[in-house]
């Protein structure tokens, strides 16, 4: 327990000296060292503070764009997460974009994103397991059978993708 704050204290730290800039190429110095610091202090609780500190930054790489919406979603702060996805193109953009979608019952979006991302990378479990939520709540149960059996086929050994499917399969038993 004593080890918590500091845990927190040297991922602050780390965060803060990964998101300086380079002053040879005008970016962040280490995104990849900047991510895993932020899921330690969420992990940790302080995802509101490495959310803060990735706030000051207009213009962040793909993977810590990813990271700051991952942040903001937890938050609680979806619409923050939307934006700050909003042009990105990328196919783990689309899933996020269409789990946070979900979550706010947004399903013909959600349906939209999810598909494209699963389009881009057809093993993304989660994007076909969200997919499969959606278009459950759209009434596509067919259809989000079918999604929530690629998701267990995919990764065979996931047992939420495996107990959704079957879930689903109870479900429809009529």
């Amino acid at each position: 327990l004593g080890e918590d704050a500091s845990a927190i204290q040297a991922a602050r730290r780390a965060l803060e000296l990964s998101l300086k800039m380079s002053s040879w190429s005008n970016s962040i110095v280490d995104p990849i060292a900047a991510r895993i610091s932020c899921e330690v202090m969420m992990r940790f609780g302080a995802g509101q503070e490495a959310f803060d500190l990735l706030s000051e930054y207009d213009d962040l790489p793909e993977s810590l764009r990813i990271t700051f919406a991952s942040l903001a979603t937890e938050l609680g702060r979806s619409n923050v997460a939307l934006e700050a996805l909003r042009n990105d193109d990328t196919p783990l953009a689309a899933s996020l974009r269409g789990f946070i979608l979900t979550t706010q019952n947004r399903y013909q979006p959600a349906i939209r994103n999810l598909r494209i991302a699963l389009r881009e990378e057809p093993e993304d479990v989660a994007a076909a397991m969200n997919l499969s939520v959606a278009l459950w709540n759209t009434g596509s149960r067919k259809k989000a059978v079918s999604a929530a059996l690629r998701a267990s086929r995919t990764a065979p050994g996931r047992k939420d993708a495996s107990l959704h499917y079957l879930e689903l399969l109870l479900e429809t038993r009529d």
